[in-house]
């Protein structure tokens, strides 16, 4: 055990030295620059030599180095918004709280363990040393906040303590949810691809706010991870125990980042599972007959894990307790001022389920299609107005055909589609009732962004080709 301490520490000094070498108390730098695109050519040509030699019989694969060529434009993008447009933000805080946690390991390795595995406690805060410093506070005694600096642990150590260049290998990680996620789609919607690579890969809002070190590109990348895993499960058995694993990685970072998403998944995976278990049957008399037992048993099994994982989800454990959590969130916003004065209203409401059903339509509104172009108050607010309104057009048209085109309501039957949409409208609905500023909104909407789209780019190409056929 000492000797493995002491190779620990010799390791950790050493780096040190090396952060210290490329001016650690600078942010962005020329050697920043050079390090990033040394790392992003890199990466590329290796995805090119693997797609060149590998995969050349699949067309799909013509995305790949483009999609991730964007995400690593829009990680950047994020570290030069809040570097130079506003005055800081939480993607620099994050970054902050690693490097104390990795100057920690050079001088106390356990403790720096302790701290990586989710040690935030009050007295624990006095191991930080003067050499290691002390991270910010307020991220420290937060459950979820202090999760991204230990999750991006790695990826800083990798990146040499550069903030550029850590959020670079980061979104070599990040970009693999959509993908396989893209990928399964395109599989099983021939005839999509490009539209089903703009809504998974190229939604500007995801490739911006989802490419930076902070919450929502972590809960992204794992909410479609999920989704694919689900869905190799539930329509192709292969792999099952690489999926179930790779369900329980994804499901922890989204429980310890934020608890919500977990809860929104929960009826998706439920339709996509259930479909999984009666399509299997052949016999159609026995499939009707084992449809009510296999929902029973599937919605017993998903209150038993809710259950079971209340401890965990915190303040979203119990149905009143997320309720109350709702109402108290949302009046954080309008109180605290460092939220800036983009809002908006959509009215008080009490915690019960009565007050929540009747805010949820407006919720959805707000949370799905703002800010709208009267509301805009800076340049990233009007491309989210424009993305918003896109949304806006397309539901519409959506709607339209559904309801008043014979047989439209057939796309509805597709469990895929259910899954997308039931996800996305209790997520929005969650976002839009919690959240009261649109600086947050457009961030934290994001994992419902390219799954709502989808549907709707689905739905109305549908029903638009049926009525073709007719």
């Amino acid at each position: 055990m000492r000797c493995a301490l002491s190779v620990a520490r010799c390791a950790g000094n050493f780096y040190i030295c090396i952060m210290y070498y490329f001016n650690v108390h600078d942010y962005i730098g020329t050697m920043d620059w050079l390090l990033s695109l040394l790392y992003i050519g890199m990466a590329l040509l290796i995805v090119w030599v693997y797609i060149r030699f590998n995969k050349s019989d699949d067309p799909s694969y013509r995305w790949y180095i483009h999609a991730l060529a964007f995400k690593f434009l829009g990680g950047i993008a994020v570290l030069m918004i809040y570097g130079y447009y506003y005055p800081g933000g939480d993607t620099y805080s994050y970054f902050d709280n690693t490097k104390v946690l990795i100057r920690l390991t050079a001088e106390k390795p356990w403790d720096a363990l302790q701290f990586l595995l989710g040690d935030n406690s009050i007295p624990s805060f006095s191991k930080f040393t003067f050499d290691s410093g002390r991270p910010w506070t307020d991220l420290y005694y937060d459950n979820n906040a202090w999760a991204i600096s230990r999750f991006t642990y790695p990826f800083v150590i990798l990146g040499l303590g550069r903030i550029m260049t850590s959020t670079v290998l980061f979104n070599i990680i990040a970009f693999l949810g959509p993908w396989k996620l893209f990928h399964m789609l395109n599989k099983r919607y021939p005839g999509m691809e490009s539209r089903i690579a703009i809504a998974i890969l190229f939604l500007p809002s995801c490739i911006f706010w989802g490419s930076g070190l902070y919450k929502d590109s972590f809960t992204l990348s794992a909410t479609l991870w999920i989704l694919y895993s689900i869905m190799a499960i539930a329509f192709e058995r292969k792999k099952v125990g690489l999926n179930i694993l790779l369900i329980i990685v994804n499901a922890y970072l989204i429980i310890s980042i934020k608890p919500y998403i977990f809860i929104a998944l929960m009826p998706a995976a439920f339709v996509l599972l259930l479909y999984s278990s009666v399509k299997s049957i052949r016999n159609k008399a026995l499939r009707v007959l084992v449809m009510p037992a296999s929902t029973v048993i599937l919605i017993g099994g998903g209150l038993y894990a809710y259950s079971s994982l209340s401890q965990s989800l915190g303040k979203y454990g119990s149905i009143d307790s997320t309720m109350q959590k709702l109402v108290v969130t949302r009046e954080d916003f309008i109180n605290n001022k460092s939220y800036s004065t983009n809002f908006f209203d959509i009215g008080t409401f009490e915690p019960t389920m009565g007050g929540i059903l009747s805010k949820a339509h407006l919720a959805f509104i707000y949370g799905m299609f703002g800010p709208f172009p009267w509301q805009v108050a800076n340049p990233v607010m009007a491309i989210s107005s424009l993305e918003g309104m896109i949304f806006l057009i397309l539901f519409v048209i959506a709607m339209r055909n559904v309801l008043f085109r014979r047989g439209a309501l057939k796309v509805l039957s597709d469990p895929v589609i259910l899954a997308f949409l039931l996800f996305s409208l209790m997520f929005i609905i969650f976002v839009g009732l919690s959240t009261a500023n649109y600086g947050s909104l457009v961030r934290y909407r994001i994992p419902a962004l390219p799954l709502f789209f989808f549907c709707m780019l689905y739905i109305t190409g549908k029903t638009r080709r049926d009525r073709l056929e007719e």
